[in-house]
């Protein structure tokens, strides 16, 4: 074989070299960052979109399985999203990083409170209730209530008082109704009294029954 480079004539054999082509690295071109976020009932993506060069991104949720779309979670907490890029053919893939993702409680200053009527009987009352932000009813674990002033004909007092941890962070003040207790009804009393001539006899009877809780009355005939 005779070849002319410029000024030279080189005259040489033939021969063959096998070489190898190594796989270039990919890259992360936009990484993906943390959305803010607050608890609202559905699920969320929890990062926006990164781009990737030579591939394309890949994510996962904690220790999860890698997968193409982005990581989404629904209760308020803490989160680690994991991505990189997962190279083609021609890349190799870049080193796994990770972002931090919070999605706060939802505070809830002034929620709806439905309580359950409730009737005087000498007793505290602790009527069920329903708290509600907006339509979405707040699970009773979220919450503490304190009854107040719940014993007596007239309004009671109820404390709403936030639980730690939970998707909500909720407070709030609301009263309800003591009704008054039925008077109660007597039945009359029929007896016949037998009479002698050794003297005068009188029959005792027990109302307690018939009245409310905190009554008692004796009467003699």
């Amino acid at each position: 074989l005779k070849d002319t480079v410029k000024n030279y004539k080189l005259i040489g054999e033939r021969f063959e070299v096998d070489a190898a082509i190594g796989k270039a690295d990919a890259e992360v071109v936009t990484a993906p960052t943390a959305v803010e976020l607050t608890y609202n009932t559905a699920a969320q993506a929890l990062t926006t979109a990164g781009t990737a060069a030579g591939g394309s991104m890949r994510y996962k949720l904690g220790d999860g399985e890698w997968q193409e779309t982005i990581p989404t979670a629904t209760n308020a907490g803490t989160y680690t999203v994991w991505y990189k890029a997962a190279g083609d053919d021609n890349h190799n893939d870049t080193e796994p990083e990770s972002v931090t993702v919070i999605i706060a409680r939802k505070q809830v200053t002034s929620p709806l409170v439905t309580v359950a009527s409730c009737t005087y009987n000498g007793k505290d009352q602790t009527p069920a209730l329903t708290v509600r932000d907006r339509q979405t009813v707040i699970p009773a674990e979220e919450y503490t209530v304190t009854y107040l002033n719940n014993r007596d004909v007239g309004l009671g007092n109820i404390i709403l008082s936030d639980n730690e941890g939970g998707n909500y962070i909720v407070s709030g003040l609301t009263s309800f109704a003591i009704n008054q207790a039925a008077a109660p009804t007597v039945e009359p009393l029929r007896m016949t009294q037998k009479y002698s001539d050794t003297g005068t006899h009188s029959i005792s009877r027990d109302y307690a029954a018939l009245m409310p809780q905190d009554a008692y009355v004796k009467k003699d005939f």
